[in-house]
């Protein structure tokens, strides 16, 4: 069974490369067709992840006021899950921090990436989104689909239960004057009966026929 996030990234990511290409004029500039040559060579999937954990990387100097001593480690676009390991012995703490401040960091990074003054947080540049130490050279990265999987909007809250009704007489005064059943109790319709009676009866009547 096909996992839902890694089908939603790759629908997404390969609409998101799409319209770039679309707004890119490639055979004027060649640095963008080579990216988007190496970048067929990767999962959509995979492609957002890789780029996710760039951008949350690239943050860290921005709020922790250190040097971003984080390396990638193994992604697996199958079950759309990312590692970061600290970079040094013993690790700093960083990456406990990032997973406690983990919304601030993605929030942070949407805004640092959308805005970058050199790509415009579309293909990404080496300002928003390229690391010197990346496995794959920055070959499989692509600043657009890291904001789309970082927007990822969490499923509405269920609505609030309805507040309990006011309590409803069980018996009103009838046109003569005399008390008579309340039929807006429900269960019984406007003639005194009770409408699911028939359907009860058919039930029963059917288990005794087998």
């Amino acid at each position: 069974r096909t996992n839902p996030a890694r089908g939603w990234l790759n629908t997404h990511c390969g609409a998101e490369l799409a319209g770039l290409v679309a707004a890119t004029d490639l055979r004027r500039e060649s640095e963008r067709q080579r990216r988007y040559d190496l970048l067929q060579e990767f999962e959509g999937a995979m492609v957002a992840l890789h780029t996710m954990l760039h951008q949350l990387i690239s943050v860290v100097p921005l709020l922790l006021l250190c040097g971003n001593d984080v390396d990638e480690a193994n992604i697996d676009s199958e079950h759309c899950e990312g590692y970061l390991v600290d970079a040094t012995d013993g690790g700093t703490g960083v990456v406990e921090n990032m997973f406690e401040r983990f919304l601030e960091y993605v929030a942070r990074a949407i805004e640092f990436a959308d805005g970058c003054i050199h790509c415009g947080g579309d293909w990404g540049c080496g300002v928003c989104l390229y690391r010197h130490w990346c496995e794959t050279l920055n070959s499989g990265v692509l600043a657009g689909t890291g904001l789309k999987a970082m927007q990822l909007k969490l499923a509405d809250p269920p609505p609030e239960p309805p507040a309990p009704a006011a309590p409803v007489p069980p018996y009103v005064d009838g046109d003569d004057g005399m008390a008579v059943p309340n039929f807006s109790l429900g269960g019984l319709d406007d003639d005194g009966a009770d409408p699911y009676a028939d359907e009860v009866s058919d039930y029963i009547l059917s288990q005794m026929a087998v």
